[in-house]
C-alpha cells in the first residue's frame, strides 16, 4: 500500500479531517514529494479553518537508488524490531529516522555523498567547542559543500539568529579515518545522540 489515511485534528480550533499521505517516495518518479521532504512540508497540514500548521508523522520509505541510500521514517512508538530486516539483501546505506526535523538534512548529506557518521561527529565537536566558549548554540546543521574551496558549510542557530561556519575537507578526511567501513546490512539511526555515544566511546579508549 503506497498511501494511507491519516486522521488530523487541529489543537487550536478542534477541526477534524483525514488526509491521504504517501508511505513510499521514489525521488526519480516523485520529485514533488522529494521537494516536500526537503522543505519540511511533507508532514505538515494547514488547518483550513484557522490556518494553524499541524505536524504529524507516520511510516514512510524514501529510496534513492541514484545516491545509494534508503530512509525508514518512523516514530519511536511505532518502531518494531523486524523493521531492520527491510531491504536486508539490498546494498544501500540504510538510515532510520524517528524525527521529521532530521529528514531534509539527512537527504542533503547523503545526496552530496558524504558519510553522515562523520558529519554528525563534526557537528558534535563544533557544538562542544562553541559551548566551551559559553555560546548559546541551539542547533547545527549541514548546509552545503563548496568543492572549489574544499569546504563544508554548516548552519548555526544561536540566540534565534542564524549564521554559517566552514569546515575544511581536510578536517572531514581526518575524522573519517576514525570510522570503519559503512555497514549496509541494516538500518542505523545516525544523529547527535549516536555521535555523542561514539565520542564517549573514543574518550574511554
Amino acid at each position: 500500500m503506497k498511501s494511507i489515511l491519516v486522521p488530523i485534528q487541529c489543537q487550536n480550533c478542534l477541526f477534524k479531517t483525514e488526509i491521504i499521505s504517501d508511505t513510499v517516495v521514489i525521488p526519480e518518479f516523485e520529485p514533488d514529494l522529494q521537494t516536500k521532504l526537503k522543505d519540511g512540508s511533507f508532514y505538515e497540514f494547514i488547518c483550513p479553518r484557522c490556518g494553524t500548521i499541524i505536524h504529524y508523522y507516520h511510516t514512510c520509505i524514501y529510496q534513492d537508488k541514484k545516491h545509494h541510500f534508503v530512509l525508514l521514517m518512523k516514530s519511536k512508538k511505532e518502531h518494531k524490531s523486524n523493521d531492520y530486516e527491510l531491504y536486508k539483501n539490498v546494498d544501500l546505506i540504510k538510515r532510520y529516522i524517528r524525527d521529521d526535523k532530521e529528514i531534509a538534512e539527512k537527504i542533503k548529506i547523503l545526496e552530496d555523498e558524504y558519510d553522515d557518521r562523520v558529519i554528525e561527529f563534526i557537528k558534535l565537536k563544533l557544538l562542544l567547542h562553541m559551548r566551551k566558549q559559553k555560546r548559546n548554540i541551539e542547533c547545527i546543521q549541514y548546509y552545503e559543500d563548496d568543492k572549489e574551496t574544499e569546504t563544508l558549510w554548516f548552519k548555526i542557530l544561536e540566540n534565534n539568529k542564524e549564521d554559517t561556519i566552514a569546515v575544511t575537507m581536510d578536517t572531514y578526511r581526518k575524522e573519517q579515518l576514525l570510522f570503519p567501513a559503512m555497514d549496509t546490512s541494516t538500518f542505523y539511526e545516525i544523529n547527535w545522540q549516536w555521535a555523542l555515544a561514539f565520542y564517549k566511546e573514543l574518550m574511554n579508549k
